[in-house]
């Protein structure tokens, strides 16, 4: 999925787009959206678990028990669901979506390259898809201040027990706990902020802007969602201990 701006709409160049170029909007729609959030709750589960490592076994005073962690994690995945069924329900094209397609730009992009072209509207007005927009945003602010307080919680029991002896168990939960923290912001780097920006400049009409700025923000915000998975393993090889002397050994 490439975003279109000025255009309030998404160019699939994808495998299934090509075998069927007249596929339903929902359908392109649904299956983008469950690719981009379902690895949400994986990634918040792994989190909650290694919090729980770490903070457990302290005398700590901001501890969220398993039960709440249960809770926040269906909560979130509830709302994540939503979006997804948001995504299907609010991605429909407008009836005057013929004329959007046979703009010069648009009818050269499908006649060139193929594919299947999704659009909300005229550039500025995303139609009923702003409102997925703002459940994006507010379902970002929900879930992910909890994620990142309770990592940062987890970084400060860490450091205060690094001047005790402490056991072997101990050190390695409190080196995963230091890789998650680096993989949270990787995560606000490469996938929260790309994603607020590809969807939140389809309510705002960059039919204004210069269009050099729209030709670098167009890749960019690809290149970064691109670069999460990457940049996480990249993340975790290099907090290895056993590759981190391997590599020194060279």
């Amino acid at each position: 999925m490439y975003p279109l701006y000025p255009w309030p709409g998404f160019y699939c160049d994808g495998f299934i787009c090509r075998l069927i170029p007249d596929i339903q909007p929902w359908i392109v729609m649904v299956l983008s959206a469950f690719a981009i959030i379902s690895v949400v709750p994986c990634f918040q589960y792994l989190t909650f678990r290694v919090y729980t490592s770490v903070v457990s076994v302290t005398d700590a005073r901001f501890y969220v028990g398993q039960r709440a962690q249960h809770v926040i994690l269906v909560i979130s995945t509830a709302i994540l669901v939503l979006n997804v069924v948001a995504f299907g329900v609010l991605g429909e094209e407008p009836s005057f979506v013929s004329e959007i397609y046979n703009t010069p730009e648009i009818k050269t992009l499908l006649d060139t390259r193929g594919g299947r072209v999704v659009i909300f509207g005229h550039p500025g007005d995303a139609g009923l898809f702003a409102h997925e927009v703002y459940l994006i945003f507010a379902s970002v602010i929900l879930i992910l201040p909890v994620i990142s307080l309770m990592m940062i919680y987890a970084r400060r029991v860490i450091k205060s027990r690094e001047r005790l002896a402490s056991s072997r168990t101990h050190k390695v939960e409190d080196r995963l706990a230091k890789v998650f923290f680096i993989q949270i912001v990787s995560v606000i780097i490469f996938y929260c902020f790309p994603l607020i920006f590809f969807l939140g400049l389809m309510v705002i009409d960059t039919s204004i802007w210069p269009p050099w700025l729209l030709a670098i923000i167009r890749p960019m915000i690809i290149i970064l969602l691109s670069l999460k998975s990457t940049v996480q393993s990249l993340i975790f090889l290099m907090k290895n201990p056993h590759y981190t002397k391997v590599n020194a050994s060279f």
